[in-house]
Order: structure tokens, then sequence, then C-alpha cells
């Protein structure tokens, strides 16, 4: 019975001692995560990550564009917020993922105030050739523009 206590108990403490490096958490910090009023005219938003493992990021809105997907390790991650023209304030998410955490960045775009709203119309006549006779075609345009309050 001894003999059998003496090769077991080495084995024991080896599968005791044994851990799975997979079980590691990651680390994942991020410099900001909140981002209010931001400027309607647009702006480029700038976050320092932190982490010890590999990441990807993704946004729910096409207007907030993040300059790289992916990085390794420690990093800025730089976003591109496009002026808003909707009328109103809205809202965007972008989510950093790693292999073992995730983290939220909420940002908050208030909307490109106008102070003037031009619109120019305009008629015209096209000339073109068509089957060995020239026509004529009468053509309105009309163009809108906004001038933003700075």
């Amino acid at each position: 019975m001894k003999t059998k206590l003496i090769f077991f108990l080495p084995l024991l403490l080896l599968f005791i001692n044994c851990t799975d490096s997979d079980t590691d958490s990651s680390s994942l910090k991020l410099s900001e995560s909140t981002f209010k009023n931001v400027d309607g005219n647009g702006e480029t938003l700038r976050i320092n990550i932190e982490s010890n493992s590999a990441w990807k990021v993704s946004s729910d809105q096409q207007w907030c564009i993040p300059f790289q997907e992916k990085g390794d390790n420690d990093g800025e991650l730089v976003l591109s917020v496009v002026a808003n023209l909707d009328g109103s304030s809205r809202d965007a998410t972008v989510t950093i993922m790693s292999s073992k955490a995730s983290k939220k960045i909420q940002i908050n775009q208030k909307a490109l105030k106008t102070v003037q709203q031009k619109s120019i119309t305009t008629s015209f006549r096209l000339s073109f050739m068509s089957f060995m006779k020239t026509r004529q075609m009468p053509c309105n345009m009309s163009i809108q523009t906004f001038f933003p309050r700075y």
C-alpha cells in the first residue's frame, strides 16, 4: 500500500499544480468610453487601448468610422465621426473585443446647426441630335445649400 501511495502522491501534486494558460483573463482598458455632444461638424476621436492580446473593432453606425478594424496589445484607436446633417442628435456604439473581454464606447453627436438655407432654381434648354433632327428639351434644376454655423 505504501508503494502505491509513493507513486500516486507525486502524480496528484503534478495535477494540482498544472494550470491551463488559456484561463488567464485578457486585459482590456480604454482611456475613454463615453463621448457626449461631439461637434455636429464632425470630429476625430482618439482612444488609447491597453490590452495583453489582439482586439477587433466594430461600429453600429456608418457615420462613425474606425480607422483600423483590429490591433495587437496596446495601441490607439482613431474614430472619424462624420458631420451630422440629420437635424437631430444621434448615437453610436463602438465595440472593442479581445479574446475574453469586450468594451463599448458610447458616442453622442449634436446636430449640425444651420444658419441659412439657400435654394437656386434655374431653367435651360438641352439641345441634342436625334434621328438627324435637332431636338430641344426644357429642363429645370434646383440646388439647395446649407451654411453651417461656426
